[in-house]
């Protein structure tokens, strides 16, 4: 067995390897690779990222039976605990049971994030005073258990200052302060922030839930304060959540008190989404806030630099209006959002809501990529103006669905080869039908009248299914028809343009719904 020679951060390839630095310290000679992560195991080192983590978990779930109750599962931290560790080992911990009187979030912070700790719950589901610790070497548990104890009282204490000093003043005297602390430096302050936030969730209040509009108003006004608070200072992560405690430490009714929390989430693609409406609009008022002030200013993200968050911003936004069961116009919001910075944006309107749009767009081709077929979605996205998520959705669906038919391909096929005759047409032509005599030409007139009537009603209701079964039902067999028995690109001008007009009219009524020319499979001419 013989090392390749080369050399990586510093260490060049060889024999020699070394175990754990306390439990085996001092070199060890390899016999050969196949012997490698045996011979480690038997020096105290766990090779196996995997191995590492399984024997965490177990560990975590022994203590925590032992102990009467159960771990916090988070996976973030059991990650993190394994990649810094060679041969886990848990650790009981406790603190004093005066720090419970704190938030939850609090504790659980001082424990993950300053000392990566995994707190417990008791039967109740409340949390306990214990909490357990991943080392890296089984000797004095003891002493590692009596000296992590003493750090994390003192990390508590500091938290209980905090706690104690924030509760002095109020949420409302927090919102003046943040006139100092800026939110984007041609975007203004924080307060400037919650000043827009106020009138963009009045507005959507007013559409979708509007016995809520006091409370939407107070919601917004404060959900930024604790942002000037001591505990955020030192916790960015219990952004929100401080403002939650002091907000119903102050009196504040629920609702409101649960939108400064709620009004964050989602913070990632499996994270729980804002449930109650004062809660669900400041949260969409507070990204689309956001995304259009970034835009409008050119700040949108490029390859991986995305400073705020602008991804994660739309995602959330698209789920929450998806999902919440408010019908939210998104371009009309964002419309909204671009008048409320009277002037302060760089680009123009209509390039900002055009660019959002188009943004938009991109991450709702990922989240249907794994639904439905990828030209069915593009087919929707190309007549989608921007408005309704679940009508998209519900373009989608049909589309994709009705596809699976033999007739349904067929009149896509039909609608492209119109498509390709009529695509360089100005949208906007106005021409007469006087010279469409042709039996044909008057069929195909009369099955689009009746096809505009029909798909127009169906479309107002959403009902995709029903507007394809009537351009089917009307426009397939005169459309057949006119290709099998017409000459459209005839020498005469007048009727030449008259039968491309004709033509376009039945591309637009289909572009209403979707591009069907998108779909795979059909002719291309």
């Amino acid at each position: 067995h013989t090392p390749i020679p080369f050399n990586f951060a510093q260490c060049t390839a060889g024999t020699k390897s070394q175990g754990h630095r306390f439990l085996a310290p001092g070199e060890i000679s390899l016999e050969n690779a196949q012997r490698y992560v045996e011979t480690l195991q038997h020096a105290h080192v766990m090779v196996s990222a995997q191995a590492r983590q399984d024997a965490i978990r177990s560990q975590l779930d022994q203590h925590a039976k032992a102990l009467g109750g159960s771990w916090v599962q988070d996976d973030f931290l059991l990650g993190e605990c394994t990649h810094l560790v060679e041969y886990p080992h848990v650790l009981p911990g406790n603190f004093k049971d005066d720090f419970l009187q704190l938030p939850e979030p609090v504790i659980i912070a001082v424990l993950r994030d300053h000392q990566r700790y995994f707190a417990l719950r008791d039967p109740s589901g409340k949390l306990s005073a214990h909490y357990l610790q991943v080392v890296n070497t089984a000797k004095a548990p003891e002493e590692i258990q009596r000296g992590n104890d003493r750090v994390l009282q003192a990390r508590l204490a500091d938290a209980q200052f905090f706690f104690d000093e924030d509760r002095k003043t109020s949420l409302a005297v927090r919102a003046s302060q943040l006139r100092t602390v800026t939110f984007q430096a041609k975007l203004g302050s924080i307060h400037d922030k919650c000043e827009r936030l106020q009138a963009l969730q009045a507005y959507l209040l007013e559409q979708h839930a509007p016995t809520h509009a006091d409370a939407g108003q107070r919601a917004a006004q404060l959900c930024k304060a604790d942002l000037a608070s001591l505990m955020v200072g030192e916790f960015p992560e219990l952004q929100g959540h401080m403002g939650y405690a002091y907000a119903l430490h102050e009196g504040y009714e629920p609702q409101v008190a649960e939108a400064i929390r709620d009004h964050y989430l989602p913070q990632g693609a499996s994270d729980r989404l804002p449930t109650e409406p004062v809660a669900i609009t400041l949260a969409c008022a507070d990204r689309a806030d956001t995304l259009v002030g970034c835009f409008g200013i050119g700040l949108s993200p490029t390859g991986s630099a995305d400073p705020f968050a602008l991804r994660r911003a739309i995602l959330g936004l698209i789920r929450i209006a998806h999902d919440s069961g408010m019908d939210i116009d998104m371009r009309q919001l964002f419309t909204k959002a671009y008048a409320l910075y009277a002037g302060r944006l760089e680009r123009s309107e209509q390039d900002t809501l055009n660019a959002l749009t188009e943004f938009m767009k991109n991450r709702l081709r990922a989240m249907h990529a794994d639904t439905y077929a990828t030209d069915a979605t593009e087919a929707c996205l190309a007549s989608w103006e921007g408005h309704s998520l679940p009508d998209l959705k519900a373009r989608i669906e049909a589309v994709h669905t009705l596809r699976q038919d033999s007739s349904f391909h067929a009149l896509a096929e039909l609608f492209k080869r119109a498509h390709n005759l009529t695509k360089q047409l100005p949208y906007d032509t106005a021409v007469g039908s006087d010279k469409l005599i042709e039996t044909a030409e008057q069929a195909l007139l009369q099955g689009l009248q009746h096809a505009q009537t029909e798909t127009n009603t169906c479309i107002e209701k959403h009902d995709y299914p029903a507007a394809l079964h009537a351009l089917s039902q009307h426009l397939q067999a005169p459309i057949h028809q006119f290709f099998e028995s017409i000459f459209v690109m005839v020498e005469d001008e007048a009727l030449r343009q008259q039968r491309l007009h004709l033509l376009q009219q039945c591309v637009r009524l289909v572009h209403r719904i979707a591009h069907l020319e998108h779909l795979q499979g059909s002719p291309t001419s």
